[in-house]
């Protein structure tokens, strides 16, 4: 997959992969009100498939056991998706 910024969706939570110089993630909660960062790798990633497993232990680590099993157990059942088309992609003048 060769997409730039790709999301996938688990609960109330987005993970967001992009690549810039080298793949990183992006975990963000979203709830009636407000949408949170809750967590971002610190690391950088030769591939995407490396960022978004990180991304997905991440947010395992961040949920209670039995949804972070749950995760962990269909993480391959993620739908990951263009996050931006960066052929729309607005330069700031």
């Amino acid at each position: 997959m060769s997409w730039y910024w790709q999301i996938a969706r688990s609960g109330n939570y987005e993970l967001h992969v992009s690549r810039f110089l080298k793949w990183s993630y992006r975990i963000v909660w979203h709830t009636e009100t407000a949408i949170t960062t809750v967590g971002i790798g610190s690391e950088g990633y030769d591939d995407a498939y490396e960022a978004r497993y990180a991304a997905v232990r991440h947010l395992a680590n961040i949920l209670p056991k039995a949804q972070s099993e749950r995760l962990l157990a269909s993480q391959g059942e993620l739908i990951w998706k263009p996050w931006r088309d960066p052929r729309k992609h607005r330069s700031s003048r």
